[in-house]
């Protein structure tokens, strides 16, 4: 899987806005934008499956606060990452 891995402990900044940013690094770095962003399952609660234009993938596997911005969809894929 091609991505990048992006920490926000920030109490203060949403997930929508972390991810805005996770987002914009990204597109900076590698030219093109996300498409699927692996999250902490309490990250969901309560969440819609979009976020800053990327389809929010919750994963047990993932830390709080930490995110896995992938170029690669869910659909595309027959595993999230271990």
């Amino acid at each position: 899987m091609f991505g990048l891995f992006w920490c926000d402990f920030d109490p203060k900044t949403g997930l929508e806005e972390k991810l805005r940013l996770a987002a914009a690094y990204f597109q900076k770095k590698h030219g093109q934008e996300p498409v699927t962003c692996y999250v902490n399952l309490s990250a969901m609660a309560g969440e819609s499956t979009q976020a800053a234009g990327m389809q929010l993938v919750a994963h047990r596997s993932v830390l709080p606060n930490h995110f896995i911005l992938s170029i690669e969809s869910e659909h595309s894929r027959n595993e999230a990452p271990s």
